[in-house]
């Protein structure tokens, strides 16, 4: 689980390195994103799904998820 964690940080700092702007860990700062999130879990349908980072660029989003 450590790695994983030093992964995650590892890709936010390539994405912060990039200029890509800021992604917020497990969640979004986009209102509608946010709600979405709260019935998009993979393994328990209806529960709340934790991507690692969501992004939006320009009208696109993606949510990164393990």
């Amino acid at each position: 689980m450590k790695r994983e964690a030093s992964t995650d940080l590892w890709v936010y700092d390539l994405l912060k390195d990039a200029g890509l702007g800021y992604f917020p860990p497990q969640g979004s700062d986009i209102k509608e994103i946010d709600k979405a999130l709260k019935s998009a879990s993979k393994k328990v349908p209806k529960n709340i799904g934790y991507p690692e980072y969501t992004g939006t660029l320009k009208d696109f989003f993606d949510s990164h998820r393990k």
